[in-house]
């Protein structure tokens, strides 16, 4: 019997389906909302509000978005550099930043986004058990700061919140539960690597014993994935003031896209009171859009809004502040992402070419063998033959 082999020209077709579908599922999912959303309401009106949209508010909804992925860029450089030793150009933590947003909003559960970017990554030589660890500990803190952002939110603001939820309070909690567990997940791979490995390991030997895989090679590459990943884990144990940066760069992340709703609100002439409850009502909403599986999050996050942000949005602007907000925290990031994409991967091989290696903090300085023998031979002759003499029976 002929057994079938993938090619990569299949492979890279079959991708590209997968994305394609994921988009139209997307498109599906907006449609759809937006179809029982906008059927009762006057579209001459909403058009007319966002035409008279101030501009300078759409502007700075904008400029926070840009501070989104800045910080994300900005968490990226400082994980290359202390945890691989790589000090990559700004350019390349950019277009990964950008790269994740896009596949992340383009596919269920946001689960392309980090696979793309660890690819991207490696493109630009920057190995695979390096980038699992940064990416790992990326989704770590990026959990805990959605948590607490959520939590503390719905505390604060209890009565207006849970007075907006309706029922997506079944939803919120399913996502605490779920993003809670992530979080523990992520925290066991990076600070306890070694369970992680054995676990592997042991599961590879199995297949091994078992003749499920009849390769060793497999078991070594997986060996050597794991040095490099523990290597890699081990920076971070010893540094606790990075996290503390990371974390305050992941608060600030997050707090840029919270308040795109009140510079939506602001554009179309609500009043500034709204900026806590506005900033409350984004973070829960964000929080309970988690884990729902659509790509970005479409559907839950629109009706959501409408429903939430009715309590603090004159019930004529919610609509035209839920479509300005999309438009800005996905649709036109979405749209400016794509593109940033296709220009990142087009340019991936010259991005290595500007990789500058850098000393970990907890790396000794190595010399090459043959720059130590130098040095030695300069010694040598320097130093008197009598003085090498004693100093050779001393040693």
């Amino acid at each position: 019997m002929n057994k079938v082999y993938s090619t990569p020209k299949v492979k890279k077709q079959r991708s590209f389906l997968k994305y394609g579908l994921s988009v139209i599922l997307m498109l599906l999912v907006l449609f759809v909302t937006l179809y029982f959303l906008l059927k009762d309401a006057s579209l001459e009106e909403i058009k007319r509000s966002l035409l008279l949209a101030d501009l300078r508010w759409v502007a700075a909804g904008f400029a926070l978005m840009f501070l989104h992925q800045f910080c994300v860029a900005e968490i990226l450089r400082q994980m290359l550099i202390q945890v691989v030793g790589v000090d990559p150009p700004y350019l390349t933590c950019l277009n990964t930043a950008f790269i994740g947003f896009y596949f992340n909003n383009i596919t269920p559960s946001a689960t392309g986004g980090q696979p793309m970017e660890m690819y991207y990554l490696y493109r630009c030589k920057v190995d695979v058990a390096g980038s699992s660890i940064i990416f790992m500990v990326m989704t770590m803190l990026y959990n805990f700061a959605l948590l607490i952002y959520g939590i503390f939110m719905y505390f604060w603001q209890h009565t207006l919140v849970s007075s907006s939820l309706f029922g997506l309070k079944y939803v919120l909690i399913f996502s605490i539960v779920m993003n809670l567990g992530l979080l523990l997940i992520c925290f066991g791979l990076t600070f306890f690597p070694h369970g992680f490995r054995k676990a592997c390991l042991g599961t590879l030997q199995f297949f091994l014993r078992h003749r499920l895989i009849r390769s060793n090679h497999v078991l070594q590459r997986v060996e050597r994935f794991f040095e490099q990943y523990s290597k890699s884990a081990s920076q971070l144990w010893h540094n606790p003031a990075l996290l503390l940066r990371l974390s305050a760069l992941s608060f600030l992340q997050l707090a840029a896209l919270h308040l795109v709703p009140f510079c939506a609100g602001r554009a179309l002439g609500a009043d500034a009171s709204i900026f806590v409850p506005s900033i409350a009502l984004q973070a829960v909403l964000t929080l309970a859009a988690s884990g729902f599986p659509t790509p970005g999050a479409v559907g839950l996050t629109e009706s959501g809004f409408v429903a939430m942000f009715s309590s603090v949005i004159p019930a004529d602007k919610v609509m035209p502040a839920m479509i300005l907000t999309r438009v800005i925290n996905l649709y036109a990031f979405l749209l400016l992402s794509g593109f940033v994409t296709m220009l990142a991967f087009m340019t991936a091989g010259s991005q290595h070419s500007h990789m500058r290696r850098v000393r970990s903090a907890a790396d000794p300085v190595v010399l090459p063998e043959a720059n130590i023998s130098e040095i030695h031979n300069k010694k040598d002759k320097k130093i008197p033959a009598d003085k090498q003499k004693n100093q050779k029976q001393n040693e």
